[in-house]
């Protein structure tokens, strides 16, 4: 998980309680040099993070690994005093792990503050449903 998806607490222990994934680490990919984040995600079986460059790690990952992208799709750039939006599909990192022999799944957050119509992909603060996203995460993990 990287550091644009907010109460790490509560969505790890929502994975921990579900059991059965045997460790979970929270890094900041900001804050280390790219050698250890190779050496890092290398030995990962899957991550987990919003859309943006810390997924891009998902070079380092093993064949058949999994990574699941946290980004807002139903509604994308929609704003209080507009229409709702169609599905919105941002297919980089997809495409990416499909080319890399990688499994895909994404999430979509209740709700994402962005920093305004400018930017509407800028994202502030996510809000999650920390029981879906587990149940999401420990089927995944399981089916790699």
């Amino acid at each position: 998980v990287d550091s644009q998806t907010y109460y790490f607490d509560t969505v790890i222990h929502a994975l921990k309680k579900k059991g059965g994934i045997p460790r979970i680490k929270i890094v900041y990919f900001e804050d280390i040099n790219l050698a250890v984040q190779i050496e890092m995600v290398s030995r990962a079986k899957l991550l987990i993070g919003a859309h943006g460059a810390g997924l891009m790690n998902m070079l380092w990952l093993p064949k058949h690994a999994g990574i699941v992208e946290v980004l807002l799709r139903n509604n994308f750039g929609r704003h209080d005093d507009e229409e709702p939006l169609l599905l919105y599909h941002k297919g980089d990192y997809f495409n990416l792990a499909k080319y890399l022999d990688l499994s895909y799944r994404f999430y979509d957050p209740a709700h994402i503050v962005g920093s305004g119509k400018e930017r509407p992909i800028s994202m502030n603060e996510m809000y999650m449903n920390s029981q879906e996203f587990a149940d999401l995460v420990t089927k995944f993990w399981f089916s790699l």
